[in-house]
């Protein structure tokens, strides 16, 4: 009978796919890989075209932020160009609105002078003052901030605060008015200068792009 007895378990252990072992140690391999947790999946990966996007493939990390530096670029130079005949209607209007026009032409400097004048200067020659102290600042202090890009640890400061302070003039253009032309004329030399401080820190990168990666 005990034979018989040990037949029979031998048999149902066989079925329910258990080894005498277990049985005897009293475990289930089935019941434990039902309570062992699943595994983790693996984080999903992020598309492909953003990174194609981003960083191009086999490329030096300069090369990928100077492209996206010339989207930014020429959203500046696009404003700019659409500010300047704003700028141009705003100074006329003031012009003719003053009284300065008249005290000319009662002392005979200009009969001819029919734009009138606005802070000492004809509305039509507005843009190009602007660009003459633009260019002015500017060969005044480009020297400063190419001696801090080339000589000193802080080319990626000049060009992060340079874009800082394009952004918030670009920010305030938006509050352009005729109580507030000239205050956004001013910040157009402002804006050239550093635009110009942002570019020697910008070109200061390209010596990196040229390095070759496999």
């Amino acid at each position: 009978n005990n034979a018989y007895n040990i037949i029979i378990i031998i048999i149902i252990i066989m079925e329910d796919g258990i080894s005498p072992q277990e049985y005897l140690d009293g475990s289930d391999s089935s019941t434990n890989t039902l309570s062992t947790p699943p595994p983790t999946p693996p984080p999903t990966p992020p598309p492909q075209i953003l990174l194609r996007f981003c960083h191009a493939e086999n490329t030096p990390l300069e090369a990928t932020g100077l492209s996206l530096n010339s989207f930014a670029r020429g959203a500046v130079g696009m404003s700019t160009l659409f500010l300047g005949p704003a700028l141009l209607v705003l100074a006329k209007d003031a012009a003719s609105a003053s009284v300065v026009q008249m005290s000319n032409r009662e002392e005979g400097n200009d009969e001819n002078d029919d734009e009138g004048r606005v802070y000492g200067m004809r509305p039509t020659s507005l843009l190009t003052n602007i660009g003459i102290f633009s260019n002015l600042f500017s060969i005044l202090l480009l020297p400063l901030f190419g001696a801090i890009v080339d000589h000193t640890p802080h080319r990626k400061a000049v060009g992060q605060f340079s874009a800082i302070l394009l952004s918030l003039i670009k920010g305030l253009e938006v509050f352009v008015s005729r109580s507030t032309w000239f205050l956004v004329a001013v910040l157009q030399v402002v804006n050239f200068v550093l635009y110009n401080a942002h570019l020697c820190a910008v070109y200061a990168y390209t010596a990196e792009v040229s390095k070759i990666f496999y």
